[in-house]
């Protein structure tokens, strides 16, 4: 299996965030490495959105720390 990076994104207070979950979207569809997946809860709704890329927590999270979060695990893959 070839090695990916895992993005967890916390449904449960996530909101409506276009431009975040556009910016998922891209990232998914430009790397076939990313894998999106929603999740119940990472335990920080009182700092919503909230958007896990491997082990590192990012809340609130914005399309420009996502992405920096995602570039960085994949320059480590």
């Amino acid at each position: 299996m070839s090695k990916r990076v895992l993005v967890r994104v916390c449904y449960s207070c996530f909101g409506e965030r276009a431009d975040l979950l556009a910016e998922l979207r891209r990232l998914r569809q430009a790397h076939e490495e990313v894998m999106v997946v929603d999740v119940d809860c990472l335990d920080v709704c009182d700092r919503s959105p909230v958007v896990a890329v491997d082990d590192k927590v990012i809340a609130p999270a914005t399309p420009e720390a996502v992405r920096a979060a995602v570039e960085s695990a994949l320059a480590r893959l």
